[in-house]
């Protein structure tokens, strides 16, 4: 049988995707954007490193320092260094014209990465020295702590939907939205045994409008009827649908998929089988 290998994603996040970090890189971009506008991309190159310092100091985001050069297109980016612990060797790759003398106490990296990054126009030169860009939009950082999250984002987000009290207790959609940028790739399955209000289908389908992924979700929800005494149950009441958990699952993914247009759609199995 052949295995397949998968590729596990590091738990780390996009920093445009954390607010603070984003009002930086917004911050960086537009200063640039104004300067190429107004006095051309050379002024703007010799002036990144000046505009970089300031926001380190103001903003005492030390992770910024490094991202002091700007390209061609206008793309900030820090250059980092291709040599490597090891013994020195001496680069002759003829298929991009890239030859480099041996170092004397480091080696180079690979001839596939340095070839893997030629193809990907991320290899830049200074003084004859290959560096790899490493762009500013494409910061990362390793995963902070949930804790920021708070239940009450939940009840907030159903608000939204028209659907205050359907639910007790709803995960709030960006920590969930948090959850799937860290652990899944572009295009994988996101699957919820306890789906509860639904906020992983909606997490699932604003991340894919968001970053342009291609994620998909399953969840699976126990027919569970709520307390009479409950708001919930009177909430379904005046809804008219049946007082149950995935009834109101349901309804709850419904209405959203109508704000957002159905753009998506799925599929409804009710009942896959019965407890012994």
């Amino acid at each position: 049988m052949q295995k397949i290998k998968k590729e596990v994603k590091d738990f780390k996040i996009l920093r445009k995707y954390i607010e603070e970090d984003n009002k930086i890189i917004n911050e960086v971009n537009d200063n640039i954007r104004k300067i190429i506008k107004e006095e051309g991309i050379r002024v703007a190159q010799k002036r990144i490193k000046s505009i970089i310092n300031e926001l380190c100091e103001r903003y005492n985001a030390t992770w910024l320092k490094n991202y002091n050069n700007v390209d061609e297109k206008g793309r900030v980016y820090f250059a980092m260094d291709l040599s490597t612990p090891g013994k020195p060797r001496k680069v002759d790759i003829d298929k991009i014209n890239l030859h480099l003398d041996p170092l004397k106490t480091r080696g180079w990296s690979s001839d596939e990465k340095l070839i893997d990054l030629y193809n990907r126009d991320l290899l830049v030169f200074k003084n004859g020295r290959p560096y790899e860009k490493h762009y500013l939009e494409d910061a990362c950082d390793n995963v902070t702590s949930i804790m920021r999250f708070f239940s009450r984002n939940g009840t907030n987000d159903l608000k939204k939907l028209g659907l205050y009290n359907l639910f007790d207790t709803p995960k709030p959609v960006e920590m969930i939205k948090f959850l799937i940028r860290i652990s899944t790739n572009e295009d994988d399955y996101v699957l919820d045994f306890f789906a509860g209000s639904g906020t992983t289908a909606q997490s699932v389908c604003e991340v894919n409008m968001e970053n342009n992924r291609h994620n998909k979700f399953i969840l699976i929800q126990k027919k569970e009827k709520f307390n009479e005494k409950s708001q919930s149950y009177e909430v379904c009441h005046k809804l008219g649908i049946k007082p149950y958990t995935s009834e109101a699952l349901v309804y709850r993914l419904d209405t959203y998929l109508k704000t957002i247009h159905n753009k998506f759609t799925y599929d409804l199995i009710e009942e896959i089988g019965k407890a012994s």
